[in-house]
């Protein structure tokens, strides 16, 4: 089941984006679970994409399994927001020297429509991440920021 609705939704993504994924993840990280990871990189492999890893015990099934993913992961979501400028430069003085790490976050607008505990979040990460000063940080400490494509071209 989970690797039937995860090609349906490669499957969408690319008729709608005119693209194929970048990797695969799953949404409030359900494939912490072992028979959703089991599927999920069931998918991968014959899709040749990345998972994204929350955890090193993740990375090591992932990688067990000859799935590449992400060396690091950072981030957290709640009702508050999380990535305040301070917030930011303590994450980038502690991230490791080496790897890809993914940054999770939820820059935005607040939505108009819908209702989300992400909302007043939004706009504070989106001012973090377009804040002058985040990207000097990010300059200071060597970070080039990329996507899981790095991960497949590896």
């Amino acid at each position: 089941m989970v690797e039937a609705e995860a090609e349906a939704q490669l499957e969408r993504l690319e008729r709608l984006l005119g693209q194929a994924a970048t990797h695969l993840d799953v949404h409030k990280h359900l494939h912490r679970h072992p028979q959703v990871l089991e599927g999920l990189t069931r998918v991968a492999r014959r899709a040749g994409l990345p998972v994204r890893s929350i955890d090193a015990g993740m990375r090591g099934a992932l990688r067990a399994r000859g799935v590449a993913t992400n060396d690091a992961f950072v981030g957290e979501s709640g009702e508050a927001a999380y990535w305040t400028p301070e917030r930011f430069r303590a994450a980038l003085a502690a991230l490791p020297a080496e790897g890809v790490t993914e940054w999770m976050c939820h820059p935005g607008h607040l939505p108009q429509l819908v209702t989300t505990r992400y909302a007043a979040q939004r706009e504070v990460e989106l001012s973090t991440f377009l804040d002058a000063r985040s990207r000097e940080a990010l300059v200071r400490a060597g970070i080039q920021p990329t996507d899981y494509r790095v991960l497949t071209r590896a």
